[in-house]
C-alpha cells in the first residue's frame, strides 16, 4: 500500500490529535480530586502565547492546583505542561526550571504577560471616547477591558 504526502500529512495530524486525547483521558484518570466539583474541566483550553488568554489560563491553573491533592501535583504539572503549546511551549522547553507551577507561570508571565505602567493606563481611561457608529455595548467592553487591565497593571505594582 503506498501512501501520498498528503495521506502521510493527514495521518500525522490524526494521530497528534489521538495521541493528545489519550494522555488527556490519562491524566485525568490519575488525578485524585479533592472537590470534583468541576476542577478538571477548568483548564480546557490551551495556551498558545495569546497575551489576551494569558491571565484567564493561569488563574484556571490556580484554581485547579488549589483543588488538587498536593501528593498529585507532579502529574498536574505535566498535564497543564501538556495544555501550553506553540510559542508558548517552546519557551518552556528551553529553560531548566520548569519542575514546578510557579516557575512556569513566572516563565509565562516573563514572556507573555503585557506590563505597563499605571500612568499608561490612567491616561487611556481618562482618553477613553463613545465612537460615533458605536454601540453602547461596545463602549462597555471597552471600558471593561480597560479597568481588567488596569487592575492587573496594579497587581503587578503591589
Amino acid at each position: 500500500m503506498r501512501f501520498f504526502p498528503l495521506q502521510n500529512a493527514v495521518c500525522f495530524i490524526v494521530l497528534i490529535s489521538l495521541v493528545s486525547v489519550l494522555f488527556t483521558f490519562y491524566i485525568q484518570g490519575v488525578l485524585n480530586l479533592k472537590n470534583n466539583s468541576g476542577a478538571k474541566r477548568l483548564i480546557t483550553h490551551t495556551f498558545d502565547g495569546d497575551k489576551r488568554k494569558l491571565r484567564e489560563f493561569i488563574e484556571n491553573v490556580d484554581v485547579v492546583f488549589e483543588l488538587v491533592n498536593p501528593a498529585k501535583h507532579d502529574v498536574l504539572l505535566k498535564f497543564v505542561k501538556a495544555k501550553i503549546t506553540g510559542d508558548a511551549r517552546s519557551k518552556l522547553m528551553v529553560r531548566d526550571l520548569t519542575h514546578g507551577w510557579e516557575l512556569v507561570k513566572a516563565i509565562l508571565e516573563e514572556n507573555y504577560a503585557t506590563r505597563r505602567t499605571l500612568d499608561y493606563y490612567a491616561c487611556r481611561m481618562s482618553s477613553a471616547r463613545y465612537g460615533k457608529n458605536e454601540s453602547v455595548a461596545s463602549c462597555g467592553n471597552k471600558t471593561d477591558e480597560l479597568q481588567t487591565d488596569l487592575r492587573e497593571a496594579v497587581r503587578w505594582v503591589c
